[in-house]
Protein backbone atom coordinates (compact mmCIF):
# COMPACT_ATOMS: atom_id res chain seq x y z
CA UNK A 1 0.00 0.00 0.00
CA UNK A 2 1.48 3.16 -1.08
CA UNK A 3 0.49 6.37 0.79
CA UNK A 4 0.84 10.22 -0.38
CA UNK A 5 0.13 13.49 0.77
CA UNK A 6 1.10 16.59 2.00
CA UNK A 7 0.88 18.39 4.97
CA UNK A 8 2.02 21.48 7.36
CA UNK A 9 3.60 22.24 10.55
CA UNK A 10 3.88 24.95 12.93
CA UNK A 11 7.45 25.34 14.24
CA UNK A 12 7.05 26.37 17.70
CA UNK A 13 10.53 25.85 19.72
CA UNK A 14 13.53 24.76 18.46
CA UNK A 15 17.07 23.36 19.69
CA UNK A 16 17.63 23.68 23.22
CA UNK A 17 13.92 24.99 23.68
CA UNK A 18 12.07 22.25 22.49
CA UNK A 19 10.78 19.36 25.11
CA UNK A 20 12.90 16.60 24.04
CA UNK A 21 15.99 18.79 24.55
CA UNK A 22 14.87 20.26 28.24
CA UNK A 23 14.10 16.41 29.30
CA UNK A 24 17.40 15.27 28.36
CA UNK A 25 21.37 16.39 30.35
CA UNK A 26 23.95 17.05 28.67
CA UNK A 27 25.23 13.42 29.28
CA UNK A 28 22.60 11.85 27.19
CA UNK A 29 23.91 13.20 24.34
CA UNK A 30 27.42 11.63 24.51
CA UNK A 31 28.11 8.65 22.16
CA UNK A 32 29.42 5.77 24.71
CA UNK A 33 32.28 4.00 22.86
CA UNK A 34 31.35 0.29 24.06
CA UNK A 35 33.56 -2.80 23.57
CA UNK A 36 32.57 -5.75 21.07
CA UNK A 37 32.25 -8.94 21.92
CA UNK A 38 35.53 -10.11 20.04
CA UNK A 39 36.78 -7.06 21.65
CA UNK A 40 36.05 -7.76 24.98
CA UNK A 41 37.83 -11.74 24.34
CA UNK A 42 40.60 -10.54 23.42
CA UNK A 43 41.23 -8.15 25.97
CA UNK A 44 40.70 -11.23 28.22
CA UNK A 45 43.47 -13.71 26.05
CA UNK A 46 45.59 -10.85 26.33
CA UNK A 47 45.59 -10.37 29.66
CA UNK A 48 45.83 -14.00 30.51
CA UNK A 49 49.13 -13.93 27.83
CA UNK A 50 50.24 -11.32 29.82
CA UNK A 51 49.89 -13.22 33.29
CA UNK A 52 51.46 -16.02 32.12
CA UNK A 53 54.34 -14.29 30.64
CA UNK A 54 55.21 -12.24 34.32
CA UNK A 55 55.04 -15.34 35.65
CA UNK A 56 57.66 -17.11 33.34
CA UNK A 57 60.01 -13.91 33.37
CA UNK A 58 59.99 -13.70 36.96
CA UNK A 59 60.72 -17.56 37.39
CA UNK A 60 63.69 -17.08 35.00
CA UNK A 61 65.20 -14.31 36.73
CA UNK A 62 64.53 -15.70 40.02
CA UNK A 63 66.13 -19.14 38.88
CA UNK A 64 69.31 -17.34 37.46
CA UNK A 65 69.66 -15.16 40.02
CA UNK A 66 69.90 -17.83 42.08
CA UNK A 67 72.25 -19.87 39.85
CA UNK A 68 74.90 -17.20 39.70
CA UNK A 69 74.98 -16.59 43.38
CA UNK A 70 75.77 -19.74 43.69
CA UNK A 71 78.67 -19.81 41.11
CA UNK A 72 79.60 -16.79 42.90
CA UNK A 73 79.64 -18.53 45.96
CA UNK A 74 81.37 -21.85 44.72
CA UNK A 75 83.84 -20.23 42.55
CA UNK A 76 85.19 -17.98 45.47
CA UNK A 77 84.39 -14.59 43.67
CA UNK A 78 86.59 -11.68 45.77
CA UNK A 79 83.70 -9.07 45.41
CA UNK A 80 80.08 -9.40 45.22
CA UNK A 81 80.44 -7.46 42.71
CA UNK A 82 82.57 -9.29 40.55
CA UNK A 83 79.28 -10.87 38.63
CA UNK A 84 77.29 -7.18 38.27
CA UNK A 85 77.25 -7.67 34.99
CA UNK A 86 76.16 -10.85 34.67
CA UNK A 87 73.32 -9.95 36.95
CA UNK A 88 72.45 -7.13 34.98
CA UNK A 89 72.50 -9.67 31.58
CA UNK A 90 69.83 -11.97 33.98
CA UNK A 91 67.68 -8.66 34.02
CA UNK A 92 68.08 -7.84 30.53
CA UNK A 93 66.93 -10.86 29.71
CA UNK A 94 63.87 -10.82 32.24
CA UNK A 95 62.74 -7.59 29.96
CA UNK A 96 62.92 -8.88 26.26
CA UNK A 97 61.04 -11.97 27.51
CA UNK A 98 58.08 -10.10 28.78
CA UNK A 99 58.37 -7.67 25.77
CA UNK A 100 58.45 -10.63 23.12
CA UNK A 101 55.81 -12.27 25.04
CA UNK A 102 53.02 -9.27 26.07
CA UNK A 103 51.30 -8.77 22.33
CA UNK A 104 50.02 -5.63 23.11
CA UNK A 105 49.13 -5.27 19.60
CA UNK A 106 46.96 -8.26 19.10
CA UNK A 107 43.79 -6.38 18.79
CA UNK A 108 45.06 -4.26 15.94
CA UNK A 109 46.05 -7.42 14.37
CA UNK A 110 42.96 -8.92 14.63
CA UNK A 111 41.21 -5.89 13.59
CA UNK A 112 42.82 -5.73 10.54
CA UNK A 113 42.61 -9.35 9.80
CA UNK A 114 38.84 -9.06 10.34
CA UNK A 115 38.61 -5.97 8.24
CA UNK A 116 40.28 -7.44 5.06
CA UNK A 117 38.69 -11.06 5.47
CA UNK A 118 35.06 -8.71 5.34
CA UNK A 119 36.24 -7.00 1.92
CA UNK A 120 36.24 -10.82 0.45
CA UNK A 121 32.83 -11.43 1.65
CA UNK A 122 31.35 -8.93 -0.79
Amino acid sequence: MIMSGSGKAVVCAVGKNTRVSRNQSMGDLLIKNEATFLEDKLEESVSQISKYAMIVASLVVVTQFIYMTILLLVTGADSFFAGIGNYAKIIIIGVSILLVSIPEGAPLAASIAMALSTSKLK
